[in-house]
């Protein structure tokens, strides 16, 4: 069983797969077990799902982002070191994120681990440790992304778990539309659920529906590469260009979303390809476009491919930065002189922010070029940032605070959960926090705050649930930084000192953490 807390959660609907357990199984007694794909490839639900049911003793960890050296050996030491008597196994998972060093210390750990301890180590890239060099000395076995693919039976077997009826043909032609990609596959069968509609016709919902959401998802997890990687990967993803074999081949040894189909036959995964007939040019363009990427919680920050937007002045940036938090990104002329020239002449601001929007194009146009700026700024008939083609820490963690409170209404408080950790982790600190004082940054800088202490009141109240005292006490740590006045800590305070003690139960709630 797994001791570890803080285990990610499954939705209920994850199956599992006897393929893959019986791999898992079958190399049970080497040293290290590496699984090795692209994100969404479902590697964290077969080590969960495997994890469960196994009767060693497991421990399962997720490599927090730029962990260090001292990190592996503070966390993993006692285990690794522990008693000769009980076989254990540990799995950890997201090992790409460990700095360097901390992926040596890793992979010492292969080396001095007693008999009695089994490694598995999740990961995205083949490069993150010397994987190459584990396997050749017959240490390590590899479970690769052409293995951990969906096959029709999986696909059936979840069907089956989701009350969806589906032919044989249908469902080879699900996994050979998806690649198998865990992530696709099992999307389509759920829409299919959900809709009540064929497999084809699902898949092909699913895919016009997610095609923002998945160029998110995607944007996030290339930023990590290159700026030359990622030009080549965005270029690949839009058809513009061919892209060079070796940039395809360092892609897909990274895990971006590359799939061989030998002889060097490089490809992007199939549900990230373009498809269908546009009704116009422009649609397709921004369909592929490579997403604007903005930071703005504590301090600014936006890029095209890696590649910083040189803004000419400061008063461009606030406009931007404006836009970017309104509903639909738009503002009139009007409402941008009202508030950023409000004590001009009326002529004078009209000219001002004219001259504005032309030195935001020329700023987007020395990055993807004149002819491409209204994919992201248009300033006609309106000033507009095109949402579409844009992926920012604020709006995502608007949305995903939005979701977790509909399945909270409904009840579904594992799905919240969910979405209530990922919107806590993308608050890195107060909107804008580093700019000078402006009302209009003040109230939603007011809002977001409002809203993460309510996520660290439910997260920690489901902690409390569970009976999860040390991640409750960071929750609520976290809400006394940010607001130690705000009736959310105060209330979360109270409930951890009801599970701590008891007989507390009456008195009033905590004013301090120490």
């Amino acid at each position: 069983m797994i001791r570890t807390s803080g285990v990610p959660r499954l939705t209920p609907l994850t199956i599992r797969r006897p393929r893959l357990e019986r791999w898992l199984d079958a190399y049970s007694r080497y040293p290290v077990r590496l699984i090795v794909a692209p994100p969404g490839s479902g590697k964290t639900s077969l080590v969960l799902k495997y994890c469960a049911e196994s009767d060693r003793n497991v421990s399962y960890h997720a490599m927090p982002q730029d962990a260090d050296a001292q990190y592996v050996r503070r966390t993993f030491g006692k285990l690794v070191n522990g008693s000769p008597a009980h076989c254990c196994e540990i799995v950890i998972d997201e090992i790409d994120n460990a700095s360097p060093q901390a992926r040596e210390e890793l992979a010492a750990m292969v080396e001095s681990a007693p008999e009695n301890v089994t490694l598995i180590y999740v990961a995205r890239s083949r490069e993150c440790i010397d994987m190459r060099r584990l396997v050749a000395r017959g240490i390590a076995a590899l479970c690769d992304a052409h293995r951990l693919a969906f096959d029709a039976e999986e696909a059936a077997r979840l069907a089956e778990a989701c009350g969806v009826r589906a032919t044989d043909l249908e469902l080879r032609r699900l996994i050979e539309d998806t690649d198998g990609w865990a992530l696709a596959a099992s999307s389509a069968i759920r829409t299919a659920a959900a809709e009540g509609q064929t497999i084809d016709r699902a898949y092909q919902a699913w895919r016009a529906q997610s095609q923002t959401l998945l160029r998110e998802f995607v944007a996030a997890e290339v930023q990590h590469v290159s700026e030359p990687l990622q030009a080549s990967f965005w270029s690949l993803f839009a058809g513009t260009s061919r892209v060079d074999v070796a940039h395809l081949r360092e892609l897909e040894v990274q895990g971006l979303f590359v799939i061989d189909d030998g002889r060097d036959a490089l490809r992007l995964y199939r549900p990230l390809q373009p498809f269908g007939v546009r009704a116009a040019q422009n649609d397709a363009r921004a369909a592929m476009t490579p997403p604007l990427m903005v930071r703005m919680f504590r301090s600014f920050e936006a890029r095209i491919e890696g590649r910083d937007i040189p803004w000419v002045r400061r008063r461009d940036q606030q406009i931007v930065k404006y836009l970017l938090l309104k509903p639909n990104g738009t503002a009139t002329r009007a409402e941008i002189a009202s508030v950023f020239w409000s004590d001009t002449d009326r002529h004078l601001a009209t000219q001002s922010v004219r001259t504005a929007c032309s030195t935001i194009r020329k700023a987007f146009a020395s990055i993807v070029g004149p002819a491409n700026v209204d994919l992201y700024f248009r300033t006609a008939p309106d000033i507009q940032i095109d949402l579409k083609n844009v992926v920012c820490d604020v709006r995502r963690f608007v949305a995903h605070v939005n979701d977790g409170d509909a399945d909270f209404e409904r009840e579904e408080f594992e799905d919240a959960a969910m979405h209530y950790r990922a919107a806590e982790k993308l608050y890195a600190g107060s909107l804008l926090e580093f700019d000078a004082p402006e009302p209009w940054i003040a109230a939603q800088a007011g809002t977001l705050s409002d809203r993460l202490m309510q996520v660290l009141e439910r997260l920690g109240g489901f902690a409390v649930e569970h009976e999860e005292v040390t991640a409750a006490t960071q929750y609520m740590r976290r809400a006394q930084a940010l607001a130690p006045e705000h009736p959310a800590f105060a209330r979360l305070a109270a409930r951890l000192e009801r599970i701590r003690d008891p007989k507390k139960a009456a008195r009033p709630a905590l004013q301090s953490v120490s």
